[in-house]
């Protein structure tokens, strides 16, 4: 696996980021497939995918990275059956 090179808008400028293989390996791949699970999820409840983002929380760019499914519902409804669901199963 080779590295992931990424350019992050940081104010006018942009700062190169490199994902070392090892990390690729280890913890992007795994945290990505999870994620694919909440967007299959989302899709089957019928909200908006969006898709999967690599980034760093705002304000905390000495946190590190962390990965996240972007989706949302129309209904609240959704939100509340899928905890309900979750906490039954």
């Amino acid at each position: 696996m080779d590295a992931i090179r990424l350019w992050l808008p940081i104010g006018p400028y942009e700062q190169e980021l490199i994902i070392p293989p090892q990390f690729v390996t280890e913890i992007l791949i795994p945290s990505a497939v999870h994620e694919a699970g909440h967007i299959v999820a989302a899709h089957h409840l019928g909200g908006a995918v969006i898709g999967i983002a690599i980034s760093q929380k705002p304000g905390q760019e000495d946190a590190g990275l962390f990965v996240n499914a972007i989706y949302g519902f129309t209904s609240f409804q959704v939100d509340l059956e899928c905890v309900v669901t979750g906490l039954i199963c």
